[in-house]
């Protein structure tokens, strides 16, 4: 029988199973452009002031997306 474990660690969910092997992915700092990561930074601005001018949480898509935004620093 396999067990796998499921578990989330920061960003990103984790799958282990034992007797397996894994590999790591790292992004180094300029492998996304300039100006993508700059676009990124606007939108999380514009997410969260949008929420705050309107006095309201965050909606659970809002909460993901800056989540996913966030995950790129």
């Amino acid at each position: 029988m396999t067990v796998v474990i499921y578990r989330e660690r920061g960003y990103l969910p984790h799958l282990e199973e034992k007797g397996r092997s894994y590999f790591v992915t790292f992004r180094l700092a300029d492998s996304v452009p300039a100006e993508l990561l700059e676009a990124w930074k606007h939108e999380r601005e514009v997410v969260r002031k949008r929420a705050h001018e309107q006095n309201r949480k965050l909606s659970e898509y809002e909460a993901e997306r800056l989540k996913y935004l966030y995950s790129f620093e």
